[in-house]
């Protein structure tokens, strides 16, 4: 059993996994009253399967292959591979106090690795409220007032902010726009249309909007948010609110994508067994954690949930399989820590793969 992964909730998977033999990822879906939703599954040597179904823009296009969802939290994966890129060539340290990079200090001191496996000892209270208002203070105002009452590196505590922090982190290191610098780095060389600002999108007419559910109540607009005028120029101060759940990309490609991640990227996924004081079975690696119960096997990945939107992607390294789902809105339920609607889903495609390929 994944480490992270609650006894009772673990349980629950697999017996919901049992009765979902045979069943396809449209009917795992269908109580939870979709929008729209596209997803794949790869193993290698194997051509990958897609299967997808409802509107992309309600009572406008339906969702196709490449159509392009905003992934929620499951861009973290990309701004985490960016950052450790930046590491791998000198530009970043896992380990050293980030006021060392930003030019201001941080206090208490933090790190990179904190950041990556939600150990920095950051709230999204103020962060939140911030979005909510639109009036957005820079890093060196927020920060302060964003730390909790415990240590850095002695508690869990999953953060938004602190991804936001770790993709301005790459935002300094490498002088460029964050967009600019993970789609130099992970989406342009092959050919991939996706970024974190629906404006950089080349085909807008692919860009799916998110709805919350039911009622179908449009609550991130893509296609128009496409037309607007976007901050190009690299300021780490301001930035902080696109790398934690902006990206925009089709499931063809992000399937494509995160297989690359685990071939060219592998010390993402390294279980980070202690962080200062925080228990060694937090099931983190750098940007993912050890996941779901679905493969029956150890797994890496991320999760999603914004705008009503969910999403998921995970590997399957002893089986050599990559999973992903994305949706622009569902029916939100949970069970343990885990989106009932995704993982669902997932074991829906995972039984489909299984029953065309074998094990």
């Amino acid at each position: 059993m994944p480490r992270n992964v609650h006894p009772v909730a673990a349980l629950a998977l697999r017996a919901r996994r049992l009765l979902q033999r045979n069943q396809t990822v449209a009917e795992a879906l269908a109580p939870f009253g979709p929008m729209g939703w596209c997803a794949g599954v790869m193993k290698e040597g194997r051509e990958p399967m897609f299967f997808f179904g409802g509107e992309a823009v309600q009572g406008e296009r339906p969702v196709e292959r490449d159509t392009i969802f905003r992934i929620a939290s499951v861009s973290k994966m990309f701004g985490a591979a960016a950052a450790l890129r930046l590491v791998r060539a000198g530009k970043l340290t896992l380990d050293g106090d980030i006021s060392d990079v930003f030019g201001f200090r941080v206090t208490p001191a933090i790190t990179l690795r904190q950041l990556l496996t939600h150990t920095a000892s950051l709230r999204d209270g103020v962060y939140d409220a911030a979005l909510e208002s639109g009036n957005l203070p820079p890093l060196n105002e927020l920060l302060p007032k964003s730390f909790a009452g415990y240590a850095p590196g002695t508690r869990y505590s999953y953060s938004n902010l602190g991804a936001g922090v770790a993709g301005m982190l790459v935002e300094k290191a490498s002088g460029m726009l964050f967009d600019d610098y993970v789609r130099s780095q992970f989406f342009l060389p092959y050919g991939v249309d996706a970024s974190f600002h629906p404006q950089r999108i080349r085909d807008a007419q692919r860009l799916a909007n998110c709805y919350e559910m039911p009622g179908g109540q449009l609550s991130y607009h893509a296609v128009a948010i496409a037309k607007e005028p976007l901050d190009e120029q690299p300021n780490p101060l301001r930035h902080y609110i696109v790398p934690a759940g902006k990206l925009m990309i089709s499931a063809p490609n992000l399937l494509a994508c995160v297989r690359r991640l685990w071939l060219e990227d592998r010390d993402m996924f390294v279980h980070q067994k202690g962080i200062g004081s925080v228990p060694g079975d937090s099931g983190r690696g750098l940007g993912c954690s050890m996941g779901i119960d679905a493969f029956g096997c150890t797994t890496w990945g991320h999760q999603g949930n914004a705008y009503g939107a969910i999403a998921q992607a995970w590997i399957a390294p002893e089986r050599q399989t990559y999973a992903v789902l994305l949706t622009n809105g569902v029916k939100q339920r949970s069970v343990g820590g885990f989106n009932l609607a995704g993982q669902s889903a997932i074991c829906a495609l995972l039984d489909t793969a299984e029953a065309a390929w074998g094990r």
